[in-house]
């Protein structure tokens, strides 16, 4: 006989069935974030095929719906998989405090319901958006499964300029924090050349990287203890903790920082490189990223005079509306550029048929075919 699903097995099915078939060129705001995502793997990871991008894409979203719901489905910590999380550990962090540091990985908030579950005190650190939108749900949860004091548990502000003050007392108090290295947003406002943040090597390329999670271990004298979510199928999930990292004090403070950093995005590398569907920061990357391999250009081109039949090079740029105007992404440096309503249909149209030469102005062809935008047939 058969074993029945359970509701939340049978939630799963019908979520993968959805994105599965979820049609992202009838939304403009999906084709923007698809091109977006698209960039991000052919920069950092080129050598997965352009024609697997929108698998993955539909699968970040699958993902990132998995771990909405999750948050707060307390019956999934007793059957997930936790590695190297020891009773040394859970001691260490009851006593002393330590910087949690985590990615959006997997189903990356299931970490907050552990904690709570061993009663280990600490303080969240999230954007503003969430903490409004989700910041009761996130206390009712820990009083919930936590038999401790309510006040062993506290949400910070991760947009607020004082934001590094408040998690600097929260440890000195006994604390730990839990930080998502991978957040879009900081310390006051997160951008690439925000001096909170270090220049570091991930993957293919490089990205400014929030250093803080360094600088505060140096400064507070505590530890940093990397952890990773990642589900082996869509129904099993695990938490790999890592060793701590303990800061040397004797080394200064911004060079410690810049050296951790890098340590902690190599951990996650090979698991993104692996199950790059999984990393729900691909949907933002385009704001740390840092291009220093240019995307590779279809040299061998005949000239433009043997040139009849032309197609628009999906690989390296994308199409998309923003309120009702018109843009032609570049991947290989995540510009747009806007362009006119005809330029835009005649683009579309090239996508899915070839385009005539002798349909396009002289000079339109020369810009578009000279900068790849459209390749021959």
């Amino acid at each position: 006989m058969n074993k029945k699903n359970t509701p939340y097995e049978e939630q799963i099915k019908r979520l993968d069935k959805q994105y599965y078939n979820l049609n992202i060129y009838e939304s403009d705001d999906l084709t923007r974030q698809f091109h977006v995502v698209s960039a991000g793997l052919l920069n950092y990871l080129p050598q997965i095929p352009y024609q697997r991008h929108e698998e993955i894409f539909k699968n970040i979203l699958l993902h990132q719906k998995l771990s909405m719901i999750e948050q707060d489905a307390i019956n999934l910590i007793n059957n997930i998989q936790v590695k190297n999380f020891t009773t040394h550990t859970v001691r260490l962090l009851k006593s002393s405090p330590a910087i949690i540091c985590t990615f959006h990985t997997g189903s990356y908030r299931l970490i907050n319901l552990l904690l709570a579950q061993y009663g280990i005190p600490f303080s969240l650190v999230i954007s503003q958006k969430v903490l409004q939108e989700q910041g009761n749900m996130f206390r009712k949860i820990f009083s919930s499964l936590s038999s401790e004091n309510s006040d062993d548990f506290n949400l910070i502000n991760a947009e607020f300029s004082s934001s590094a003050l408040q998690m600097f007392r929260e440890l000195k108090k006994g604390k730990s924090l839990v930080i998502y290295m991978d957040g879009n947003t900081g310390s006051g406002s997160q951008t690439n050349k925000n001096e909170n943040s270090c220049l570091i090597s991930f993957l293919n390329q490089q990205i400014m990287a929030r250093k803080g999670v360094g600088f505060l271990s140096h400064a507070a004298c505590v530890p940093i203890l990397p952890v990773i979510c990642d589900r082996n199928s869509l129904e099993e999930i695990s938490l790999q903790f890592f060793d701590m990292i303990y800061p040397d004090i004797k080394e200064e403070r911004n060079l410690y920082a810049e050296k951790t950093t890098q340590k902690i995005y190599d951990l996650v590398s090979p698991f993104i490189l692996d199950h790059p569907e999984q990393w729900e920061a691909w949907l933002y990357l385009h704001k740390v990223a840092r291009i220093i391999k240019p995307l590779a250009t279809n040299t061998g081109s005949p000239h433009e005079s043997l040139v009849d039949k032309l197609r628009f090079n999906k690989i390296q740029f994308g199409l998309f509306k923003i309120s009702q105007h018109n843009y032609i992404f570049n991947k290989s440096n995540y510009v747009s550029y806007p362009i006119n309503s005809n330029i835009y249909s005649l683009l579309s149209r090239a996508i899915n048929e070839p385009v005539n030469k002798d349909c396009i102005d002289v000079n339109l062809f020369y810009e578009l075919y000279k900068n790849h935008v459209l390749i021959h047939e």
